[in-house]
């Protein structure tokens, strides 16, 4: 998921794992270089076992708990589920095709290097993006 946290209906809550979770982000974020921190995502299933320790709840006591060290917000409802719309799978495809080309072209690159040692460069390692109307890479 790429989530520091996630809280899923299999596993259970309570306020002493909340409390393991605030000092795990401390850490964390006490790691980071001043100014430069890379900030963290906390995931909450809709389904998750505790009806006590909401989404609200939750984010409360992380921004409590994160004092001036982190800061803690809540998106809400990220992703609904069901069956995806037709744009949905165009920008899927769109994703993917990219992907793919992005992949290869990579591979390419590596293929023509000499000597038993292949090493790839730094770019290509990225995320695709969707910004505005444009894809872009995001090293």
């Amino acid at each position: 998921t790429g989530a520091s946290i996630v809280y899923t209906p299999e596993d259970s809550m309570n306020l002493n794992t909340l409390r393991q979770d605030a000092k795990f982000l401390k850490i964390r974020y006490g790691l980071d270089a001043k100014g430069k921190s890379e900030g963290r995502l906390v995931m909450r299933s809709m389904k998750c076992s505790s009806t006590v320790y909401t989404t609200d709840v939750i984010t409360k006591i992380f921004k409590e708990e994160g004092g001036n060290l982190f800061d803690s917000r809540s998106l809400g409802h990220t992703l609904q589920g069901g069956i995806p719309s037709p744009i949905d799978c165009a920008h899927a495809v769109r994703l993917s095709l990219r992907c793919m080309a992005f992949l290869e072209e990579h591979h390419d690159a590596l293929q023509k290097q000499v000597g038993k040692v292949k090493q790839a460069p730094p770019e290509s390692a990225a995320v695709i993006t969707i910004q505005g109307s444009a894809l872009n890479w995001v090293p």
